[in-house]
């Protein structure tokens, strides 16, 4: 097994959708699904019943748990973290398996994913994180990791269904990464697709849970000048609202 990719399941709709994802049959690629049953009761479907699937059922609730019960469970050199609704095709696979293999030096790849509704568009050279151009970061399924050289946790305060913060699990995990001197690298390397809006594309940028998201982030990652980074954020936000680029 070179690659694992960890799906995030939720509910019987979250399993009902992986089971509708017809993953790839992939040499050296296996699928793990952490399923949060959120009290729904029913058999696994028959179309995950597959010797390169393993479906983790539990009673947790939270996306940052799930992606770190998923991690518990990884066992390949290589992991990709996924959702239950984007699709994969085998050459995304081993499209991935070779940027690993032609970036050595990376602890971490981000990739990019197909999307009718994303903008702006995946930058086209690769970066490490640190010259990332303006606007750019990644999402939780463009987070690649080498296994042997990551040993980071996913911040359970964030996230879908968490205690604290909705939002931001995956913004979280990048810039825990980049304190704990990891080398993070994009790759302009297409790997799924996911056809509906994400939860980011969502979300009102003055919203309420989303301005302290953000403000949570940015205190982690800039201590000292996160007040002035926000508040350029709402002027920037009323400023697009005013001009119609935002709802």
């Amino acid at each position: 097994m070179i690659l694992q990719v960890l799906i995030a399941a939720y509910g019987r709709d979250g399993i009902i959708r992986a089971a509708s994802l017809d993953l790839p049959a992939t040499d050296g690629v296996g699928y793990i699904i952490g399923w949060q049953r959120a009290g729904c009761v029913m058999d696994i479907p028959p179309q995950l019943r597959r010797p390169d699937i393993d479906v983790i059922a539990t009673d947790t609730i939270g996306l940052a748990a799930n992606r770190n019960i998923l991690l518990d469970h990884a066992s390949a050199p290589y992991l990709k973290f996924s959702d239950d609704d984007v699709t994969l095709t085998e050459q995304d696979l081993t499209d991935l398996i070779k940027a690993f293999d032609n970036y050595p030096d990376a602890d971490i790849l981000l990739t990019r994913f197909g999307s009718p509704t994303r903008t702006p568009s995946a930058p086209a050279n690769t970066f490490v994180i640190q010259d990332a151009p303006r606007g750019y970061w990644p999402s939780a399924i463009e987070i690649n990791i080498r296994r042997s050289k990551v040993a980071l946790r996913f911040d359970t305060r964030f996230g879908l269904n968490s205690s604290r913060y909705p939002y931001g699990e995956d913004d979280i995990y990048i810039v825990d990464a980049i304190r704990s001197g990891l080398t993070v690298r994009y790759v302009p390397v297409m790997v799924g697709r996911h056809e509906h809006l994400s939860s980011g594309e969502r979300i009102h940028p003055l919203d309420r849970k989303f301005l302290a998201t953000k403000t949570a982030v940015l205190r982690r990652l800039h201590p000292f000048s996160w007040p002035l980074r926000i508040m350029a954020h709402i002027i920037r936000s009323l400023k697009d609202q005013f001009t119609g680029r935002r709802p």
